[in-house]
């Protein structure tokens, strides 16, 4: 990932609603975040990654998509839900569509998301091109490190469990698989 703040950090990478804080991701359009029950200005679209949160959906289904993800019941839940999740991402990055990526704390369901959007989606360089760096490359732990160190510059409270970082990894080599050779 590029490590030059001055090409890939907006003005202000935070951003407050009510007592909650919002964290951008560089210039990514992703934002991380608790899960809110009042409105949010500059967002586009919202994936909500909280098994027990009531947020309203909007009125489009392209600009919500509500995943049960963190339930104590079901060990994987993050691993099923993450293809939806990266495809609804991809979507609405295309449109160039602002999204916030929200759980009930914001520090490890929506942190681990936001990980495998921007392995699965983003270059080296944190650009955005539809996955064509991630057919390049190859899918190692030091490659998703330097992407959660990247999240991390931006999102300060991100404390994402083991568990939850093996399912993205699981995710991602399964991906990798699973493309055209």
């Amino acid at each position: 990932m590029n490590s030059n703040p001055s090409t890939i950090a907006p003005a202000n990478t935070q951003y407050s609603n009510g007592g909650h804080v919002v964290f951008w991701i560089g210039t990514s359009n992703l934002a991380v975040g608790s899960t809110m029950q009042d409105g949010l200005a500059d967002m586009d679209c919202i994936l909500n990654c909280d098994s027990t949160s009531r947020l309203p959906p909007s009125s489009s289904e392209d600009s919500y998509l509500e995943l049960p993800i963190g339930s104590k019941d079901e060990r994987f839940s993050l691993l099923n839900n993450l293809p939806k999740a990266v495809s609804f991402a991809k979507k609405n990055l295309i449109a160039r569509r602002k999204m916030l990526l929200c759980c009930q704390n914001g520090e490890d369901i929506s942190i681990c998301v936001a990980l495998a959007i921007i392995t699965r989606l983003f270059s080296d360089t944190g650009c955005f091109d539809c996955g064509e760096s991630f057919m390049r490359r190859d899918v190692t732990k030091l490659e998703m490190r330097k992407r959660l160190v990247f999240i991390c510059k931006y999102a300060v409270n991100a404390r994402p469990s083991r568990g939850n970082l093996r399912q993205v990894y699981g995710f991602l080599c399964n991906e990798k698989e699973q493309l055209p050779c």
